[in-house]
């Protein structure tokens, strides 16, 4: 994913505004926060005004029972928007 930023930076005009939709996840019971990862790569690309949204809760119609105990964060799709700086 990194690549994948890196090449969008390059390709992008300066100050285009760049436009992702990720949802976080959880494996294992970890829960993963995609959105606080990309966030973090954008900024050290070279993206700036690095706004995240949160834009939908879910995940929590298919938690098994057992599950939920574990599961301590409420899982969600997330807006990230940023201008690319040159």
């Amino acid at each position: 994913m990194t690549e994948i930023l890196r090449n969008a930076h390059f390709v992008l005009k300066d100050k285009a505004k760049a436009h992702l939709i990720v949802g976080d996840s959880s494996l294992y019971g970890t829960h993963i926060e995609v959105h606080k990862i990309l966030a973090q790569i954008m900024g050290e690309i070279g993206f700036a005004d690095i706004n995240v949204v949160k834009i939908e809760t879910r995940g929590n119609k298919w938690k098994l029972e057992r599950k939920k105990q574990y599961e301590q964060h409420d899982m969600g799709t997330y807006h990230i928007t940023a201008v690319a700086v040159h």
